[in-house]
């Protein structure tokens, strides 16, 4: 066998899993990863499509690709392999968007931590844990100059080293500094302003401390749906 074939084999085997992985980075929140941990991750999913593509090869009795090769007629490579590249692609873009679709609603490390294996919730950090949990809650942003501002979480950010939050229908609560008798006890006083617009958009720059979760009765309606 030709090296030149053998590398190419061995390139048609690792595709699919760059392809798989590159769709699960795409769709679902992803720590950061050094160049060996995308080749590692890469090279599990190849392996994972591999044994997806032969079981259905076998099923619909399509020829293992690639099959031969003829070094005087390289074309021969892709010969009456047609339907097998089709599905080998086919196995890998879907594996991919399964497997994304798991991650994002956390279905598999619900059932790992229903079965006692593990304790962690599979997402990046708790930042993430609170908004995919909270997805339909009201939240209140605290800001470190002792603004509030309460939303909807329409928008966030992926991780919570950068805190950046869209909040929608949201409403601002600033501090108002208020000359009272000395002997009547100081209150917290807060001006209010509704924002005409669609919502909000905190940066890091906005410095937020903490975030509270809303129960459902407030700010939003007792309704399942989300506001628009």
């Amino acid at each position: 066998m030709p090296a030149t074939f053998a590398a190419l084999a061995v390139l048609i085997f690792l595709l699919p899993g760059f392809v798989t992985d590159r769709i699960i980075v795409s769709l679902t929140p992803q720590r950061s990863r050094t160049d060996f941990r995308i080749v590692i991750d890469s090279l599990v999913w190849a392996f994972v499509d591999e044994v997806f593509y032969r079981v259905i090869a076998l099923w619909l009795g399509l020829q293992q690709f690639p099959m031969s090769y003829a070094p005087d007629h390289p074309q021969t490579l892709f010969e009456g392999h047609s339907l097998s590249i089709l599905c080998l692609l086919g196995v890998s873009l879907l594996t991919g968007l399964i497997w994304s679709a798991l991650s994002v609603w956390g279905f598999v490390f619900w059932l790992l931590r229903w079965l006692r294996i593990t304790r962690s919730s599979g997402r990046v950090d708790v930042w993430q844990d609170v908004f995919t949990k909270h997805r339909r809650a009201w939240l209140r942003a605290y800001l470190r100059d002792g603004t509030m501002i309460t939303g909807w979480p329409e928008y966030f950010s992926d991780e919570g080293d950068k805190r950046e939050v869209f909040l929608a229908d949201a409403f601002i609560e600033r501090p108002v500094t208020v000359d009272n008798d000395a002997e009547a006890p100081e209150e917290a006083t807060y001006s209010i302003t509704e924002l005409k617009g669609p919502g909000i958009l905190l940066t890091e720059r906005a410095e937020i401390v903490y975030m509270e979760v809303l129960p459902h009765d407030v700010a939003s309606s007792d309704t399942d749906e989300e506001p628009q």
